[in-house]
């Protein structure tokens, strides 16, 4: 049950660790928003990043690529 958990947990830091650079420009554009854009497109990222998160534990669990 630990192994497979920390296994989970290292998968997703390396996938983001692998996508580090989409992260860095999200949150770039990010900043240069201001007001209720600026928190609308803050929950998108999030909303997008917990999807992308959990698509890939998805696709990883069914063996697909």
């Amino acid at each position: 049950m630990i192994k497979n958990l920390w296994r989970i947990i290292k998968g997703t830091i390396s996938d983001i660790i692998d996508e580090i650079y989409t992260l860095i420009g999200l949150f770039a554009g990010w900043l240069v928003l201001t007001g209720s854009a600026k928190v609308v497109i803050g929950k998108v990222i999030m909303i997008g990043f917990i999807v992308w998160i959990i698509r890939n534990r998805i696709k990883d669990f069914s063996g697909k690529e």
